[in-house]
């Protein structure tokens, strides 16, 4: 039985990887594409960020994971795990995914992942993770305790183990094809986070490559230059300080519901300058109410190895 389990798990594991390396739906038209309106916006800053010894900055990522952006309209992500609401409600019979949950049908297997695999309900019982590859060796994900839930619940964002296992990663690495991009990330943008090209690419031809729009929080098949995509596009300033430390500011971050229950994931990585190998610092937040039109100003988190991975900032 375990073998037979196996080979189904492989082939669903084939076919994510088979769908993702796939071209991406081709551009729609622009009229096609309904005009949006302003939306509500936040600024968050981060100061006095100073490289590790022998390392550079190679990328900052900021997500608010509670808002999606899609054919010109800002959804809402309850879950925070880049699924809108609206899609996980029209696939919950099939899948088993609602807006509720990020790990509404598997305890261990995100909806994400078995959305984009297309592991239905009725192949859902092969998957197995055992407990010791329940968290991520990588340091990659994030746990929180989710408030909106009575009592306070333990709450899991990226990917575990046994889930980069079944996709052919490499549970020790937050980064596989090394293309600069967490892996997680990735799987949120629709890149292949074993194919370490599709980064470059502009699948839209909008001269806008995936790494860009990525980080800018707009679909990587749409044109950037639309209507509504720039005005969703998050901006991203550096500033050298004569100290030599560096601010990010990071501007142009729509919200929903004026901010109340927001989630902001950070993500900064950087490169060994002689092995050329990756880091990651990662951090998160939850806006309160009445955010929309605020800046937000924190220090680098990542001052000491305790607080390299998986910080709250409060506010």
């Amino acid at each position: 039985m375990r073998t037979y389990q196996t080979s189904i798990l492989l082939g669903l594991s084939f076919i994510l990887v088979s769908c993702l390396e796939k071209p991406q739906p081709t551009l729609q038209a622009l009229e096609e594409v309904p005009m949006a309106l302003a939306p509500q916006l936040v600024t968050v800053k981060i100061k006095a960020y100073r490289p590790q010894s022998g390392r550079i900055f190679k990328h900052l990522f900021v997500s608010n994971f509670s808002v999606k952006a899609s054919k010109g309209l800002l959804t809402e992500s309850s879950a925070r795990d880049s699924l809108g609401d609206t899609l996980k409600k029209a696939n919950t019979e099939i899948y088993g995914i609602t807006p509720s949950s990020a790990y509404s049908s598997n305890m261990y297997f995100s909806d994400l992942m078995l959305f984009l695999s297309g592991i239905k309900l009725n192949q859902q019982a092969f998957l197995y993770c055992p407990s010791s590859r329940t968290l991520s060796s990588s340091n990659d994900g994030l746990i929180y305790g989710d408030n909106r839930i009575i009592p306070t619940a333990s709450t899991y964002l990226g990917l575990r183990d046994c889930e980069k296992s079944y996709l052919g990663l490499d549970p020790n690495k937050f980064d596989f094809d090394n293309d600069g991009i967490p892996d997680y990330l990735e799987l949120r943008c629709g890149l292949n986070p074993r194919n370490p090209n599709d980064a470059k690419l502009s699948i839209a031809g909008d001269g806008i490559n995936n790494l860009e729009k990525c980080k800018r929080n707009i679909p990587i098949d749409e044109n950037a230059n639309s209507q509504p995509n720039k005005l969703f596009a998050y901006q991203y300033v550096e500033k050298r300080q004569d100290n030599g430390s560096t601010d990010f500011t990071v501007s142009n971050i729509p919200i929903l519901n004026t901010g109340k229950n927001n989630f902001m994931a950070f993500y900064l990585v950087e490169i060994d300058t002689t092995s050329l190998q990756t880091y990651l610092y990662t951090a998160y937040t939850v806006l309160p109410a009445a955010s929309q039109n605020k800046t937000f100003e924190f220090n680098f988190w990542g001052t000491d190895p305790s607080h390299y991975f998986n910080q709250e900032i409060v506010f």
